[in-house]
């Protein structure tokens, strides 16, 4: 997963509409590669569509970005770069992957709640101040890496394991 964004820029419960439906196309494309090796290419942008927006939203409302992201793919500074597949999927890792995502959630879930605090905090910090601290801002940009990497892990984008990082 590669990441864009000029100032530096996990599927939860808040993912809507769009993210059901994220969901269920993930369904689909476990089942197609789980039986032929292969992600139907229409439904791989189809996620990588929601993902993309999700990122963008999530920046957005967690204070890393001041501008409304867009609707759509349109330009925006918190920008996901998701390179489609060419090569057959690995069977055995997508039909484990739900399993193999468990540690990544739980560690997620923990630091959530940190992270909700930090952005509190520099809600604070930005109202008070103007500015976003550099510690709170770094620690934020890698918590929207890391959960966007897992995303993309679950949603059968990346084949890759995500690395328990904060790394941007």
């Amino acid at each position: 997963v590669g990441w864009h964004s000029e100032h530096g820029a996990g599927l939860s419960s808040s993912a809507g509409v769009l993210g059901a439906v994220a969901c269920v196309v993930t369904l689909i494309a476990w089942f197609a590669i789980v039986f032929t090796g292969n992600h139907p290419a229409g439904l791989w942008r189809r996620s990588a569509f929601y993902l993309r927006g999700r990122v963008r939203a999530v920046a957005y409302r967690l204070l890393l970005r001041d501008e409304y992201p867009p609707v759509g793919d349109d330009s925006y500074p918190a920008e996901l770069t998701l390179p489609e597949p060419t090569e057959p999927r690995d069977r055995v890792k997508v039909f484990l992957r739900l399993l193999l995502a468990i540690p990544q959630w739980i560690v997620l879930a923990l630091l959530s709640a940190v992270w909700a605090v930090v952005t509190a905090i520099a809600w604070l910090f930005i109202l008070l101040t103007g500015r976003y601290p550099e510690v709170l801002y770094g620690f934020s940009m890698g918590m929207l890496a890391w959960t966007s990497r897992v995303d993309a892990y679950v949603l059968l984008l990346r084949d890759e394991y995500p690395p328990f990082s904060l790394r941007t």
